[in-house]
């Protein structure tokens, strides 16, 4: 041998059904859980978007990013598996 480690990284996959409910339950807060990036453009979106409909434009950025989190994390469990 010359000295060279293979290192295996294990990572769960994570469970759309948690991150449909935290997202249903939490909007943009909920998102964080599928991916911390999307999350907190989405939390920066929702806030833009209360202001500017008096909340009403939540309803469809709460499915958006409802959408969204189903989406980010069948792509990152599919990476998984490569």
């Amino acid at each position: 041998m010359d000295g060279q480690k293979t290192i295996v990284i294990a990572v769960a996959p994570k469970s759309q059904g948690i991150g449909a409910i935290l997202t249903l339950l939490f909007g943009s807060l909920g998102l964080l859980y599928a991916s911390v990036l999307a999350g907190l453009i989405m939390i920066v979106v929702e806030i833009i978007t209360a202001v500017l409909t008096m909340g009403i434009g939540l309803l469809f950025t709460h499915i958006l990013c409802l959408i969204l989190s189903i989406i980010i994390i069948a792509v990152k469990n599919k990476n998984l598996t490569k």
